[in-house]
């Protein structure tokens, strides 16, 4: 289900929030973040894997040299504001799961970044990752995460 339009317009309405909340400019400027990080990772997502099989080295590019720097931009933004937001009504204490977390999909975009790179310098042959079906998301399970995470059977959770 292509997401990254709704995000966008949620991040839209959210923007107008912020200058009229007073207290909860912090939320609302860490949500329209949020949104625009998420329709920004999405619109990646949407387009990386028809491309790739189009063997689009153009849009590749571009995904590896703008769309993910700038995505890994929007990443370290929203990380800091969600922890000015969070020293705003908490102790520091369990802030650091939230910097791993963040630091995670930093790093991920960095290894996307290579791969893609590898792959349109020719030291690779093929993407094996995006060879593969796509993981569809099940709501009802509670543990989907270690589930998509990784097709690796090595999770330590």
């Amino acid at each position: 289900v292509p997401m990254s339009a709704p995000y966008a317009e949620l991040a839209q309405k959210f923007h107008g929030y912020q200058n009229h909340c007073g207290k909860l400019q912090k939320h609302f400027r860490f949500i329209e973040s949020l949104f625009d990080m998420m329709s920004a990772k999405c619109a990646i997502a949407e387009q990386l894997k028809p491309r790739y099989e189009q063997n689009d080295r153009a849009y590749l590019k571009l995904v590896a040299d703008q769309l993910l720097p700038e995505l890994a931009v929007k990443v370290e933004n929203t990380r800091k504001l969600y922890r000015d937001m969070w020293l705003s009504t908490n102790k520091p204490f369990g802030l650091e799961v939230i910097d791993t977390r963040y630091g995670g999909v930093i790093a991920r975009i960095d290894s996307a970044i290579s791969r893609l790179n590898a792959y349109l310098d020719g030291q690779i042959d093929r993407l094996e990752e995006l060879d593969e079906p796509r993981l569809m998301m099940e709501c009802q399970d509670s543990i989907y995460y270690t589930k998509i995470l990784s097709g690796s059977t090595r999770i330590w959770m």
